[in-house]
């Protein structure tokens, strides 16, 4: 007996302890139910208000931007207005002073004067043409870039043929020995030079490079990747100014400037009687003998480089020893 006692109590206390855990979770819910109610009741009206404030400052926007937009179409009708009245003006003086008063009793009328008529008719049509032309949409003028670009390479081939030697200076005064002149025709067929065998100078991007810091002065670099330099005699040099070319000959005479210790090769005749020079710095030629007079004179030898004129007469001035080969 003393145990279902104990049993029957100790359920008992655990209904009574279930009993008070649902009533706990049900106040809970109730609390939770009534503080989401009281937070949507205070937030609806100010939700309301925000969406209130956002349409009014839209609404006012629009009204500015419309205000705006009245004032520039009233602001350009005025200026279109003024600049109409400024032009009437300006042609209305503009006859006056060409045929006098223009008012309806004076006998100088400009109704009454043909040319007054004749000038204001002008000057309608001329405004309308104003206005049509525009109107009309601007047709870009095709011809002019190849004009401009014809032109431009028309330029630059008269300068690259008369590219001058820069910063040359006439050191020699004096003749040479036994210095007369020879026909051109003449030495061209009697004197005919032996061209040199196996020669074959490509143009390449490095040598373009080597020759625009060799050249800083020449800007007319055009020949494309792989192209061949042409092997010319000295005495057809002078229709090649501007132009990199191997130009091979006789050695006729050989002069040194002790001034700027350059060594100044003659082909084709004596100075001032020459077909072609090649001045060669003083370093560069004593690398070839230590006497270059006696080892340079009577020579074939081509050089590589690029065509200049002095004083009438054809001439490469020689920046490294590479440029000049003995055959």
């Amino acid at each position: 007996m003393k145990k279902l006692i104990i049993i029957t109590g100790i359920l008992l206390l655990a209904v009574a302890a279930f009993a008070q855990q649902n009533s706990r979770e049900r106040a809970r819910q109730n609390d939770q139910k009534h503080k989401s109610e009281a937070t949507a009741k205070r937030t609806g009206p100010s939700q309301r208000t925000e969406a209130s404030t956002a349409r009014t400052v839209q609404n006012h926007k629009r009204e500015t931007t419309a205000k705006r937009t009245v004032q520039n179409n009233s602001r350009g009708t005025t200026a279109n207005r003024t600049v109409q009245n400024h032009s009437r003006q300006t042609t209305s003086r503009g006859t006056v002073q060409k045929y006098g008063n223009t008012s309806p009793g004076s006998r100088t009328d400009v109704r009454s004067h043909p040319g007054a008529v004749q000038a204001n008719n002008a000057g309608r049509r001329d405004v309308s043409r104003t206005a049509a032309d525009n109107a009309k949409p601007r047709v870009r003028n095709v011809n002019a870039g190849p004009a401009n670009t014809v032109a431009s390479s028309a330029r630059h081939a008269e300068q690259r043929r008369n590219y001058s030697t820069p910063n040359r200076i006439n050191v020699r005064h004096t003749d040479g020995v036994n210095s007369h002149y020879v026909p051109f025709k003449y030495k061209k067929t009697h004197s005919h030079y032996r061209a040199p065998r196996h020669v074959n100078v490509i143009w390449t991007p490095k040598m373009y490079r080597e020759y625009r810091a060799l050249y800083p002065a020449f800007r007319y670099w055009y020949y494309p990747a792989g192209y061949t330099i042409i092997n010319v005699p000295a005495y057809n040099a002078c229709f090649h100014i501007g132009e990199v070319r191997n130009v091979y000959g006789r050695i006729h005479e050989v002069w040194y400037s002790w001034s700027t210790d350059e060594y100044y090769l003659y082909f084709g005749g004596t100075y001032p009687y020459q077909d072609f020079t090649v001045i060669l710095p003083g370093r560069d030629a004593r690398r070839f003998n230590r006497y270059p007079e006696a080892f340079f004179e009577g020579r074939y030898i081509w050089v590589t480089g690029l065509v200049s004129t002095f004083g009438g007469k054809p001439e490469i001035m020689v920046k490294r020893r590479s440029q000049v080969h003995l055959y």
